[in-house]
């Protein structure tokens, strides 16, 4: 009992030595007292998360280490009698002196479904608060952040009542190995995530009934190279095992032997071979997930008795051929993923009898075995969309009689036929876009819903067996005309964008009530015009309609007339060279739109003023190639506008816009730029106003610009001729999610991810640069972290009274500027190129695209 005494005082004395240092810590330097003091401070701590049968020998070690004062002993109630309470204040001593300068990266999560009494919550909520500060390295003031020790881990577990955890979260462990022992204090722990750390071994859990309870484990995002093997220990519950995101290269046969495993995720990986018999055991395995690995072949025993499997996951592998054997033995399987490999040949028996979905997608395949899914009896989803083929044999779906969505878009078809589609009676989804196809006659597929056929060479099509049709596009294809549709009576969407018609007769639609989708967007610098054949033009009206897609298709001005007053457009497209405010005022335009409506398109019009649309809250407007237009406002707060082409634009109202394209306008240079209008993204290009050019004006735009905006595109403006205006693209960005400083204290801008700032085709090039300076996460902490800026120099090198100066050799120059800029934005910021390409196609582009969409493994129509 003396021992314990004696350590309570050791503690005390360590906790008011070690208060005056902790409060002057940001003053003080770093002696070689202190650090031998905190030195033995860390010893102590580190030799205390051994556990509670280590106090006596902790009490010969460090008693001599601090001063006792007589009669310090006395200030500890008596209560603390016990072994468990000095565990405890060494736990506490360790955890408030660690916590007062680390940085907060550290967390853990704990819920539990049973109740606790007040004492043990308070405790639990206090150790939660302690763990995310103590899973952190110890540091000094102005110290570089070093690796988290992961053994102080168990004195915070030891320290409270953990037995009512159902689960547990653990981040910001960077040391290499996890010992399973440190969790013996939570054997009510059901969930357990380690997952996004720095693991590279798991060690054993030598005590008994260690995470006796635990069903889901997630080791994914760490640096482990094989499947530990202590989860054979602790793992007689385990369900479910995630191992993805990590660095295994090899899995060998009975690595999990006996362990209970029903959902295995391998995926993003190294492992370049399976052997046979690799899951005999856990024979329970119901799904699993090898995706993003270096597979080049599936040995022909693989999955040898593995009858409990129903999803299996290849995607994004090396594999060039897969044997239709392989999957043979099981019976349950319903879905398969091989898709992203480099399969050329679909070989007979691929198609297991109990085979719900199988994806084939994005291969290299020329070939199809006529028997590849001959048993495929109950195949519902199919998959075969980029690939290489040309040609499908009759009769290949003959055996398919409950397939409902076949995907063959993105290939080279020059025919598909009734034969073709044999057996496809169930089918309702049916995808052809982008191959060769010249014709499509009636294909007998009855119960078809949804056809897709754009981006084909079309110049005929027909279909009187498909009478519930619901969706069809036909656009980008050389059609004469809209074709005969009058079998199709339950059509609700339709599309022939980008047509080249002179004339569309519109009467074909007339006796479609259930019409909501009209999607007929002409191409861009054609001559089309609308007509009524069968019907007088006021008895076809918008009453049905939600989309209408009619941009450069001239109509009759007493149809604009006697169409308004049934109109309830969510989605408007028209504009023709001659609209103008005469033939349909903006009145009359607006009240065409429902009170739902979200995107208006108004192109190539003669309006001179525009006013969008009071009592409307539209999200996206495309006003684009309105040359004669000066004067633009739009009310409310739309998410994009794109004012591009108008070239006598000189005055735009909208109070606020996060994506904004001007290009080719006369929009003076304001303060609201990039603040309120163009907050997120702003186009800019071949932007002309008096007040653009070597000026503080411009520079102060392009400053703030820079700070504010994602996307930044001032590409094609002559007036870009000095590297004084691109200044502040210099400045470094951090990549993180909280403010930030240098180490002087001064403001560090920070972003998530990398801006897109293009100047191309003018006489400055501004190249994406990578950097790793110091910064100051809080008063004491100073570390490298990753940042951006942009390096700009004149294209050609020559600067002339702070001006940039043409070349003669423009052209190749040019060239080479822009494959380096290319290849800035590529290796810089790849995530964001992608947003990038995203937003300019999507809704920096000329308008809408009709609305199919495909998800991965997840198909649908909407």
């Amino acid at each position: 009992m003396a021992q314990c005494w004696m350590l309570i005082a050791v503690v005390c004395a360590a906790a008011l030595v070690l208060q005056p240092l902790v409060k002057t810590a940001s003053a003080l330097p770093i002696t070689q007292e202190r650090q031998d003091f905190e030195a033995r401070k860390e010893h102590l701590c580190r030799d205390a998360a051994k556990g509670l049968e280590t106090i006596p020998t902790l009490l010969n070690s460090y008693s001599e280490d601090f001063a006792l004062k007589e009669g310090e002993t006395g200030a500890t109630s008596a209560s603390s009698t016990d072994l468990k309470r000095v565990w405890q204040l060494v736990n506490k001593m360790c955890i408030d002196t660690r916590a007062i300068n680390a940085p907060r990266e550290g967390v853990l999560k704990a819920s539990g479904s049973e109740r606790q009494d007040e004492s043990d919550s308070a405790r639990a909520s206090q150790a939660q608060h302690h763990m995310a500060n103590a899973l952190l390295p110890q540091t000094y003031p102005r110290q570089e952040r070093g690796d988290v020790d992961s053994t102080k881990l168990q004195p915070f577990l030891a320290a409270t009542n953990w037995t009512s955890v159902k689960s547990l979260t653990l981040r910001g462990l960077r040391s290499p190995t996890f010992a399973l022992h440190w969790l013996h204090t939570t054997p009510s722990v059901v969930e357990l995530d380690i997952s996004h750390n720095s693991v590279q071994t798991v060690d054993v859990c030598f005590y008994d009934g260690c995470l006796s309870q635990l069903i889901s484990l997630d080791l994914s995002h760490n640096l482990l190279t094989e499947v530990p093997s202590p989860l054979f220990e602790v793992g007689k519950t385990i369900t479910s095992l995630d191992l993805s995101h990590n660095f295994i290269t090899v899995f060998e046969a009975r690595t999990l032997l006996g362990l209970p495993i029903t959902e295995l995720d391998l995926s993003d990986n190294k492992i370049s071979v399976i052997a046979n018999y690799s899951f005999v055991y856990p024979a329970k395995v119901q799904v699993l997930d090898l995706r993003s690995n270096n597979l080049k072949h599936l040995a022909l025993e693989v999955f040898y008795n593995c009858t409990s499997l129903t999803h299996i996951y290849l995607a994004d592998n090396l594999l060039d051929e897969i044997e239709g054997v392989e999957f043979q033995p099981l019976q349950h399987l319903e879905v398969l993923d091989v898709s992203s490999n480099y399969l050329t040949v679909v070989k007979e028996g691929l198609a297991t009898a109990s085979l719900q979905s199988l994806y084939l997608h994005d291969n290299i395949i020329t070939q199809v075995d006529r028997a590849a899914f001959s048993l495929g009896t109950h195949l519902k989803n199919l998959t075969l969309d980029g690939n290489q083929l040309q040609h499908l044999p009759e009769g290949v779906f003959a055996a398919c009689r409950n397939l409902q969505a076949l995907y063959l878009q993105h290939n080279q078809l020059k025919s598909v036929t009734q034969n073709t589609l044999q057996g496809g009676d169930s089918l309702t989804a049916l995808y052809l876009s982008h191959n060769h196809l010249t014709e499509i006659k009636d294909l007998g597929l009855r119960k078809l819903a949804t056809l897709d056929a754009s981006f084909n060479q079309l110049d005929y099509f027909y279909l009187h067996s498909s009478a519930l049709l619901t969706s069809l596009d036909l656009s980008d294809n050389p059609l004469s005309a809209v074709p005969d549709l009058t079998p199709l009576t339950q059509l609700q969407l339709y599309g022939q964008r980008d047509h080249f018609m002179a004339i569309i007769d519109l009467s074909v639609f007339a006796n479609m009530t259930g019409l909501r989708v009209l999607d007929m967007d002409a191409a861009i610098g054609s001559t089309s015009a609308v007509v009524f054949s069968r019907h007088q033009a006021p008895a076809w009206s918008l009453s049905d309609l939600v989309f209408f897609h009619m941009a450069n298709v001239i109509f009759p001005h007493e149809w604009l007339h006697g169409s308004n007053a049934t109109a309830n457009l969510i989605s408007l497209h028209i504009g023709w060279p001659g609209l103008n405010e005469t033939l349909l005022p903006n009145r009359q335009l607006c009240s065409l739109l429902g009170p739902e409506a979200t995107e208006l398109a108004l192109e190539s019009t003669s309006y001179t003023t525009l006013e969008l649309c009071e009592g409307v809250s539209l999200k996206t407007v495309f006003l684009m190639n309105n040359s004669a237009i000066e004067h633009v406002f739009v009310h409310g707060s739309p998410n994009l506008v794109n004012v591009s082409g108008c070239s006598s634009l000189a005055e735009m109202s909208v109070p606020e816009v996060p994506v904004l394209d001007i290009s080719d306008t006369k929009i003076p240079p304001h303060e609201a730029l990039c603040d309120t209008q163009g907050s997120t993204i702003l186009i800019a290009r071949n932007w002309s106003h008096p007040r653009l050019g070597q000026n503080s004006d411009t520079k102060a735009l392009i400053t703030r610009c820079l700070e504010a905006v994602n996307v930044f595109d001032l590409s094609d403006n002559q007036w870009l001729a000095s590297l004084d205006l691109v200044e502040a693209a210099a400045r470094t960005v951090i990549f993180s999610t909280d403010p930030t400083l240098s180490p002087d204290g001064r403001y560090q801008p920070s972003r998530i991810a990398p801006q897109v700032f293009l100047t191309q085709h003018t006489l400055v090039e501004c190249e994406l640069n990578f950097d790793d300076p110091y910064i100051a996460t809080d008063e004491s902490v100073i570390s490298r972290r990753l940042g951006y800026n942009f390096q700009c120099d004149c294209v050609f090198g020559s600067v002339q009274g702070g001006q940039c100066l043409q070349s003669a050799h423009s052209s190749s120059h040019a060239r080479k500027v822009q494959a380096k800029l290319l290849a800035a934005v590529f290796f810089g910021g790849v995530a964001t190129t992608i947003v990038c390409f995203f937003v300019g196609f999507r809704y920096l582009g000329r308008r809408t695209a009709f609305p199919f969409t495909r998800q991965q493994n997840n198909y649908t129509t909407v």
